[in-house]
């Protein structure tokens, strides 16, 4: 059986991965950030516009831009926790430590931006144990913090992009 939003996560998934994102996990909704119509997307384009000030026709043009420069979501806990209670949030995130910190170790980013605050500790122990020692930035999910996340990405664009990880 094939999950179309893990095919969807892969067709955009870059060679070589420069800028991991990690988030908790995909909405329960059905909503995807790979499909476009998430807050997350939005905030995330608007902070990408912002930096390399260009515009795209379309989610998928967007999405080949963000794949050229590198920069790749994955998420935590790979199935969506939905209305999960913060202690069954925080017991599947610990659990999912592991296997995002051999992802890592796969990938080797040259960066990592985790896309919740909640989530900022388990982030922090998969680099470590994937050794990484790389850029680190936590940032507020945007569907309470939307403006503070789109300022906070922003900053940290110019950060990669001026010391060079972000180049196409």
């Amino acid at each position: 059986m094939t999950d179309e939003y893990e095919d969807l996560r892969r067709k955009y998934k870059p060679d070589r991965i420069r800028v991991l994102f990690v988030g908790e996990s995909r909405p329960a909704s059905g909503r995807f950030f790979y499909k476009g119509n998430t807050v997350l997307y939005r905030a995330t384009q608007q902070a990408f516009r912002a930096v390399y000030d260009r515009d795209w026709r379309n989610a998928t043009d967007f999405l080949d831009f963000f794949r050229c420069r590198g920069c790749y979501l994955d998420d935590l806990y790979p199935e969506p926790i939905g209305q999960a209670d913060e202690a069954d949030c925080q017991r599947r995130c610990r659990e999912a430590v592991s296997g995002l910190a051999e992802r890592m170790k796969q990938w080797a980013p040259q960066a990592v931006i985790a896309v919740l605050l909640r989530i900022e500790e388990c982030v922090s122990q998969g680099m470590s144990a994937a050794g990484l020692r790389v850029p680190f930035y936590c940032l507020p999910f945007p569907a309470r913090w939307y403006r503070r996340y789109v300022e906070e990405l922003i900053a940290a664009l110019r950060e990669l992009r001026d010391g060079g990880i972000l180049d196409c």
